[in-house]
């Protein structure tokens, strides 16, 4: 498989929160995260994620907008999205 990301992404292992408009929003683990985006997977069930999104990180409450590149079944690439 070809390498298309810009940046290298850093192995983690952190909790999240996926929200799209209003709601609880889904829970996920980011797998890997670079400065433009990260890997995402889901524990409990398969989740379809809309084209833009917000993205919440614990523990510290950071919010990332962000845009869907690919998804399969329980993962996802996502990019995060500038805020200008």
């Amino acid at each position: 498989m070809n390498e298309r990301r810009k940046t290298s992404r850093e192995r983690i292992n952190g909790v999240g929160k996926v929200r799209a408009g209003a709601g609880r929003g889904t829970e996920c683990v980011m797998r890997d995260a670079s400065g433009d985006g990260a890997g995402i997977s889901f524990m409990h069930r398969r989740t379809i994620l809309p084209k833009r999104f917000v993205l919440t990180t614990a523990p510290d409450g950071t919010q990332r907008s962000c845009l869907l590149v690919w998804q399969s079944d329980y993962r996802a690439g996502i990019r995060f999205l500038r805020e200008d």
